[in-house]
């Protein structure tokens, strides 16, 4: 946001090295964030413990095929995969719709945040209410992307709900009022300029 916003380059990387100093002591001095980290790397060195959920995670992914098991009929989330409702619930998805489904619902994401994004579009340049249409864009689709990668082992689990999908009242709250904010900046960008088309013609 801050180099959308015009932020000078060189001060956003010397900001960014040192939030990522920050990270590996935090990730290091907190037993449960190196422990995540460590099963990412190796999640067969503890398959009952701390890899119980990525390797139930695999298991579900792999169960689904390429059509899937059906909608309902997930063996994994009875008690296998912790957080099933939440969390892991692109795991769920993908055993029971298969790799075909989880394509599809993959695409109805992008094609969400595409339309996000070319409503951010039509504000004038750096606006704020360009700037904040650009931020939900960029929060969803940083969400989107951490949770699937999770799931799907390219980063460590990191807790992040999937939008729309993920169980929680607070989580789909947000989301709701994010969009709100979305299509209230856009009606008034689409007021102002029939105003405008207006005040030309006379």
């Amino acid at each position: 946001m801050f180099f959308l916003a015009g932020g000078n380059l060189g001060f956003l990387a010397g900001i960014g090295s040192l939030g990522i100093g920050l990270l590996v002591v935090a990730i290091l001095f907190s037993p449960y964030r190196f422990q995540r980290l460590t099963t990412y790397l190796d999640p067969s060195k503890d398959p009952l413990g701390s890899g119980f959920h990525i390797r139930q995670i695999t298991l579900a992914l792999g169960q689904g095929g390429w059509f899937g098991v059906g909608i309902g009929n997930s063996q994994q989330k009875h008690a296998y995969i912790p957080e099933a409702s939440s969390d892991s619930i692109f795991a769920i998805v993908a055993e029971e719709v298969g790799f075909i489904g989880s394509c599809f619902v993959l695409l109805l994401m992008f094609a969400f945040l595409f339309l996000i994004y070319k409503v951010a579009n039509t504000f004038p340049e750096k606006s704020f209410e360009q700037l904040l249409v650009y931020g939900i864009f960029l929060w969803f689709g940083g969400q989107i992307l951490l949770n699937v990668s999770a799931v799907v082992a390219l980063v460590p689990l990191t807790g992040l709900p999937l939008p729309f999908f993920s169980y929680g009242g607070t989580s789909l709250l947000m989301t709701f009022i994010s969009i709100g904010l979305i299509m209230a900046a856009s009606k008034s960008q689409k007021t102002k300029v029939s105003s405008r088309m207006r005040k030309k013609v006379q």
